[in-house]
């Protein structure tokens, strides 16, 4: 696994589009895949009304009761306009702009993406200036296959 981090400040609020899953780290290693699997089965990336200048696929965690180790909620969509329509059954949730700890993997994403958040939840240097609001995982679609990916998972930062 390649893990490269950069910090950098998000200038504007994104907004993500997608099937919701409330989930906790006792049962995300099952409740994932499966909403994955749902997602991609059920042809959600084309039904969802991408925005064109960000072809990427997104995995919002928000919702955190606490941090890392309570309840929180997934969204898998696309990226949308703010005043884009929620259908029934789908999320739409905000990602604020701020302060931003990406780390850059590249592999198997059923592989890497786990060993990335391993990394982000242990102890390196700025994990306690988490902000526990929405936290993103990236698959730029040029890069995705079911086997292969270029990910940037992204955490927010309060400010230092």
């Amino acid at each position: 696994m390649t893990l490269s981090s950069t910090h950098l400040n998000a200038t504007h609020d994104r907004f993500v589009l997608g099937l919701p899953l409330r989930t906790s780290p006792a049962t995300a290693a099952t409740d994932i895949p499966a909403t994955w699997q749902r997602f991609m089965q059920e042809g959600w990336l084309q039904k969802l009304p991408q925005k064109a200048d960000d072809p990427a696929l997104y995995a919002v965690y928000t919702d955190y009761v606490s941090d890392e180790t309570g309840p929180y909620t997934m969204v898998l969509g696309v990226r949308v306009d703010r005043e884009t329509q929620v259908p029934e059954g789908l999320r739409r949730v905000c990602i604020p702009a701020g302060e931003v700890a990406s780390f850059r993997v590249e592999g198997d994403p059923a592989e890497v993406v786990w060993k990335a958040w391993a990394h982000v939840n242990g102890p390196w240097k700025e994990r306690t200036r988490r902000r526990y609001v929405a936290d993103f995982e990236r698959y730029p679609l040029a890069s995705l296959t079911p086997t292969s990916a270029v990910v940037d998972v992204t955490v927010g930062l309060s400010p230092a």
